[in-house]
């Protein structure tokens, strides 16, 4: 089944709510359950997404209600995406990261970016299993895109294009002030044109954490080697394809080197990381909001499986039967 997440179901609702619309209505209507969007975990099928869409498209009577509600949401908010664009270091960066992400937005996208020359092409493609997706799936996920992107590089970033598979809206003028940039509709794919340049690495400068940690390393240093791999990690733990050689680069040493001293300190870089994962991963496990999916992927796991098979190895339960006993103390 395809589904979407709640983060994105709480925009909506929040945005109805201001409007004054009968919300619980709209979502017991659409057979969209109402009540469980306090749960951050929570999927909806896109079906019923699409059903809501049709409803509120038809309570409104506004075309762009998708399109408006995608371009005030604010990205930070939600827990994984945001987390991990927050820490981006440059757009690159940022969208390797959203891409990764995706899959814990919902299963029914299939967002791509593809460089062609001197442009990259960021397109989306939306899934029902029964119903076709609602232009307005397409339109929020678009205008939330920009301004996802508008958080990384500054909030006068403007696409090179945009590109709609819908028709034409009424108030065109409203997607050209929010985009600031050519737009046309009926095309083959929803899409985002953005200059190549833009990706160009460094273009957020260096956070201060990792200049300190990289001053720290310095031939007069008396700062364990260990200490310095651990700050890094702490940082940079979400990146699930992180390894001795990064970490090695990024403390000016060659890994056998960083090996050697690390031994010396009577540790290896496989017990810091795991350290690091553990105490992420207990920190994360205490928050309700957030599913033991995104935890993983927040503690630099490719997948739920092997986080699952971590943790039981670490403290002898599952992280489901850990964030139960932590609930039960609280009781």
């Amino acid at each position: 089944m395809r589904t979407t997440s709640s983060w994105w179901l709480l925009n909506m609702a929040e945005y109805l709510r201001r409007l004054k619309l009968p919300v619980k209505s709209l979502f017991d209507e659409a057979g969209v359950s109402f009540q469980s969007l306090m749960y951050f975990n929570t999927r909806y099928p896109q079906d019923g997404v699409t059903k809501l869409w049709e409803l509120v498209e038809q309570r409104t009577k506004n075309e762009e209600i998708g399109f408006l509600i995608g371009k005030q949401i604010n990205v930070a908010g939600f827990p994984v995406l945001g987390f991990s664009l927050i820490s981006a270091v440059d757009l690159r960066d940022g969208f390797d990261r959203f891409l990764r992400y995706q899959r814990v937005i919902g299963e029914s996208a299939n967002i791509n970016l593809t460089v062609k020359g001197e442009e990259a092409h960021l397109s989306f493609n939306f899934f029902g299993d029964d119903e076709p997706i609602s232009k307005h799936t397409n339109d929020m996920a678009i205008a939330a895109t920009v301004s996802m992107i508008r958080l990384l590089a500054g909030d006068d970033w403007q696409p090179k294009e945009v590109h709609f598979a819908r028709s034409k809206p009424k108030k065109e003028d409203d997607f050209v002030a929010f985009f600031r940039c050519p737009i046309s509709f009926e095309r083959n794919l929803n899409s985002i044109i953005i200059a190549a340049t833009d990706f160009a690495p460094g273009q957020n400068k260096e956070s201060h954490f990792d200049t300190v940690l990289l001053a720290a390393e310095s031939k007069d240093s008396q700062q364990p080697v260990s200490d310095l791999v651990t700050m890094y990690l702490q940082q940079h733990i979400q990146n699930h394809t992180l390894n001795r050689n990064q970490v090695a680069e990024a403390l000016n040493m060659s890994p056998r080197s960083l090996q050697r001293k690390l031994t010396t300190e009577v540790t290896s870089y496989q017990t810091l990381i795991d350290q690091v994962r553990e105490e992420k991963s207990r920190e994360y496990l205490s928050v309700q909001n957030l599913s033991i999916t995104e935890i993983a992927f927040l503690c630099g796991f490719s997948d739920p499986t092997t986080f699952n098979r971590a943790f039981k190895r670490w403290l002898g339960v599952s992280p489901g039967e850990y964030r139960q006993r932590l609930e039960n103390e609280k009781n």
